[in-house]
């Protein structure tokens, strides 16, 4: 949930705040939280995490504790850019993964081309080549 710093009210929808936190909009997760505050440009703002039983569990502060230039186009430019970084690194996730099942498949096939020696498991075979 998103709430107001400085009054500790609670973001029910865009421009209406709410004292009760049962009445809060409740996002997914922090991400998309944070992606509204951007969007709305809200930043006097904090995001407050509680249980199905409205037991506060903790606050996360990323507008006032970071320092950071918060600017909505500096922002989305990064996040942006980690989506990027994001996508790259599953694409390289995903053709490693493909060469891993390659080398697999071809030690599978490895394994059965190779010819096993047969044993004898009679009593009556002789335990030596040279007895009878």
């Amino acid at each position: 949930m998103v709430q107001q710093v400085s009054t500790g009210l609670f973001l029910k929808r865009y421009a209406v705040w709410v004292r009760l936190k049962e009445e809060a909009k409740v996002f997914g997760d922090a991400v998309a939280a944070i992606k509204h505050c951007l969007s709305v440009e809200l930043r006097d703002v904090r995001l407050a995490r509680f249980t199905d039983s409205w037991e506060l569990q903790g606050y996360l502060d990323p507008f006032l504790a970071t320092g950071l230039d918060l600017s909505s186009n500096v922002m989305v430019a990064e996040l942006r850019k980690s989506i990027e970084t994001n996508r790259a690194l599953r694409d390289k996730q995903r053709e490693l993964k493909m060469d891993l099942d390659g080398i697999a498949a071809e030690l599978k096939e490895r394994k059965k081309a190779r010819l096993f020696e047969r044993k004898s498991i009679s009593d009556d075979a002789p335990k030596n080549a040279d007895e009878p």
